[in-house]
């Protein structure tokens, strides 16, 4: 065998190796990007959270297709998370778009209900834990910050923010996220 079939060989054996972790490493890195995405719409809604409330006399909006309407959201997709497969019709008239908003948003609201207290850790809004694969969940806190909770804590957030503990208590790693 010659050297030149001998590299070549070599390299498709090497091509043929690394081609899974490249392309797992494509779909990390598509993902990553997509919770950015998926963050930056929280922050988005969160910011327009505030100026309903600046416009309401500090009262929370009651729905997210009201926070829409009254905000002039006009794009469905900052209510949708680019890891989900779920999408907006064409052609909605406005009436139907909010009402679209408010059954198939990927976040979960938790106004209009919202305890009354500046605590910047209670939780305005999270996402469907089915986002992001399973590997975790955004959190609107109060305060305008988003963060990222991972699998092993998304649920227990879930399950203390069903069960209206709100700001969630969770420790991890022996330190408690929330006072």
């Amino acid at each position: 065998m010659s050297k030149r079939r001998f590299r070549i060989g070599m390299l498709i054996v090497a091509l043929a190796i690394a081609a899974p972790f490249a392309t797992w490493l494509l779909i990390w890195g598509y993902e990553r990007a997509n919770r950015w995405k998926c963050a930056s719409n929280l922050s988005a809604l969160g910011q327009a959270i505030l100026l309903y409330k600046g416009d309401h006399k500090g009262k929370y909006p009651p729905d997210w297709g009201t926070l829409a309407k009254e905000e002039d959201i006009a794009v469905a997709q900052v209510f949708i998370c680019p890891s989900s497969h779920t999408s907006a019709p064409a052609n909605l008239t406005w009436a139907q778009l909010y009402d679209w908003i408010n059954s198939n948003s990927d976040y979960i609201y938790l106004g209009p209900d919202f305890p009354s207290s500046n605590d910047p850790h209670l939780v305005l809004a999270y996402e469907k834990p089915e986002n992001h694969h399973g590997d975790g969940i955004n959190v609107l806190f109060q305060d305008g910050t988003v963060g990222f909770f991972g699998r092993d804590e998304a649920p227990k957030i879930i399950d203390q923010l069903k069960s209206h503990i709100n700001p969630p208590r969770l420790e991890s790693q022996g330190k408690q996220y929330f006072p």
